[in-house]
């Protein structure tokens, strides 16, 4: 199993709502892709549910 951590820092990812997420879809993709950053996806409550993040990331973890 790997730890994202090790790649970028869940703790200072920005948190969005899957309901923005949905809204704002192509504009979250874009940053995600310019700025090589992770959102952490919550619910209504606050309550974290999901990471959206590069695949390149990935590619860093199977070194």
């Amino acid at each position: 199993m790997f730890e994202l951590d090790q790649v970028y820092p869940i703790n200072i990812m920005p948190r969005i709502t899957a309901k923005e997420l949905g809204e704002r879809f192509e504009e979250i993709a874009d940053i995600i892709d310019s700025e090589d950053i992770g959102y952490v996806i919550t619910d209504e409550t606050g309550k974290e549910k999901f990471i959206i993040c590069p695949f390149e990331w990935f590619k860093k973890l199977e070194k």
